[in-house]
């Protein structure tokens, strides 16, 4: 390790351990909260700021599928065994940013993610970190400008247990345990756009605790004025007042506690907040509106908002990061499923790495196909010209063994249209390359049988 690198270490650990710790509920998610907002505290989680500022984002007037504020890309860092075991597959890579994405769409955040890069630390003592040291050590030698920085590990250890997953904002980087559930990243990249737990401080005096009422105000408290459920627990008051959920939540998503707050009100928690720490962590599906005003908040204000934002004074804004909804299909495991007489648009974008100079290129789309009857057992696949440019592409057709059973270049001004005839039954895998370097460029597909 170069000498710099151990005076930074010297310098770095002890902030690092002030970042990330807290006793609250070690079991999920263990990023320290205090320090979210040094940039945002004036804004103010009340009803009336997040309509006001979501009505000048458009959210109210759009859609969840047109809803896109911005593209934002995910790098990931895999942490495995020297001879690569305990690797994170194509397939679990792929399901790691659908569901990502899913959520955000579900809720209508007006985020997407992207995949920029997937980068593998082969070290068998580094495949299990060390909550207090390695891992927030790692996540500051290992990152990438412009994304959000994931690091995969095959476990976060710490004394007495693990945690599924922890945000450190000093890195600004998200650390998930290998296998955790489905929210997990979404929970994560919540607290990197500034969310907090709609339960912090729920053991506090009342100076500290939220307050079960919208409309209670704080008294007596020197620092402290005006309504406590903007300032206290996450500092959202759409978001109601709740204590730690993961032993008071059953399998059917029901709020089992008996917990009052300090002015003696019983809780009624959100248990499907995807900030929340229910024990069943199914139960975890929607953010407030009040949550996605603050995280559209935090975003605008990344210093790489202007090269992610969709639009910019009213027009459309880095279109060449314009992704498909089938991303990432990368690779053969990541294959989007295309059904007979299905159509399905695809674009091959630029990755954004850094800075408006510096970017990447999507190059490849995988995609299946099925045939399930010897009766219709012909393949007619088709290519049409997008939005943008239509490039010129090699395609490439798989059979189940991983044969290749045709191989064509397709392009604007030749052939567009593949026809393969009486094919076993059976899944296909179709292979399609870009052999041009545009910038953005585009293609509808489709199959009949």
């Amino acid at each position: 390790m170069k000498k710099r690198n151990i005076l930074l270490l010297v310098l770095l650990l002890p902030l690092v351990a002030f970042a990330q710790f807290t006793n609250d509920a070690e079991e999920f998610c263990t990023a320290r909260e205090l320090v979210f907002r040094t940039k945002t505290r004036h804004f103010l989680g009340s009803d009336e700021f997040v309509y006001n500022y979501l009505t000048t984002q458009n959210f109210f007037t759009s859609d969840s599928a047109s809803f896109i504020k911005y593209r934002v890309p995910v790098k990931l860092w895999i942490y495995t065994h020297r001879d690569g075991s305990g690797n994170i597959s194509d397939e679990e890579i792929g399901v790691f940013i659908k569901d990502l994405n899913y959520f955000n769409i579900a809720n209508k955040t007006g985020f997407r993610y992207y995949l920029q890069d997937v980068e593998y630390r082969q070290k068998n003592r580094h495949y299990k970190l060390g909550y207090f040291w390695e891992a927030p050590w790692q996540s500051f030698i290992h990152k990438d400008k412009g994304a959000i920085n994931v690091h995969f590990a095959g476990n976060i250890k710490k004394a007495g247990g693990t945690v599924s997953g922890t945000f450190n904002q000093l890195s600004r980087s998200v650390l998930v345990k290998k296998g955790s559930t489905r929210t997990s990243l979404t929970h994560e990249i919540g607290h990197y756009f500034g969310l907090l737990h709609p339960h912090r401080y729920f053991k506090g005096n009342k100076c500290h605790q939220e307050a079960v009422s919208r409309t209670r105000k704080y008294k007596g408290c020197l620092t402290r004025k005006g309504l406590i459920c903007e300032t206290s627990g996450d500092k959202l008051c759409d978001t109601p007042a709740e204590p730690d959920l993961l032993k008071s939540v059953n399998k059917e998503c029901e709020y089992t506690g008996d917990f009052e707050d300090n002015w003696g009100e019983k809780y009624v928690p959100k248990v499907n907040n995807i900030m929340s720490y229910p024990a069943y962590r199914k139960c975890r599906n929607e953010f407030t509106a009040g949550q996605v005003a603050l995280m559209l908040y935090t975003a605008e204000r990344n210093r790489f908002a202007p090269y992610w934002q969709t639009e910019k004074n009213g027009q459309a804004a880095n279109i060449q990061f314009n992704f498909d909804n089938f991303e990432p299909d990368n690779a053969k495991a990541m294959a989007s499923v295309l059904k007979e007489d299905e159509t399905q648009y695809h674009s091959f974008h630029s990755i954004f790495k850094g800075s408006g100079k510096k970017v990447g290129k999507d190059k490849t789309d995988w995609v299946e196909i099925s045939i399930y009857t010897h009766l219709k057992n012909d393949m007619n696949i088709k290519f049409m010209q997008g939005v943008s440019v239509f490039p010129n592409m090699e395609v490439t057709i798989f059979n189940s063994n991983n044969e290749i059973i045709s191989t064509k270049n397709i392009s604007k001004n030749g052939q567009s249209e593949i026809n393969l005839k009486k094919l076993p039954v059976g899944k296909y895998y179709i292979k399609i390359e870009i052999k041009e370097n545009h910038t953005f460029a585009d293609y509808i597909l489709s199959y009949t049988n």
